[in-house]
């Protein structure tokens, strides 16, 4: 998967937890320990597969710039 899938993949399933935890907090959906447990879980995943989309392109554009 390349650099730019992976920011772009990680940014949709970052902003999926944020708004689940909104509308749960809204009450617009109903609360529960595992629905906010996958949203936790999302966010994180989101964070982290975003961070390493950004990792890559910065080492893509390190090796490129040394040249």
């Amino acid at each position: 998967m390349g650099q730019y899938k992976k920011i772009i993949i990680g940014g949709i399933v970052l902003v999926i937890g944020w708004v689940i935890l909104l509308l749960a907090t809204l009450d617009v959906i109903p609360k529960s320990f595992w629905l906010a447990f996958v949203a936790y879980a999302l966010t994180i995943i989101g964070v982290v597969v975003g961070l390493l989309g950004v990792a890559m392109h910065v080492q893509t554009n390190r090796r490129t710039n040394d040249d």
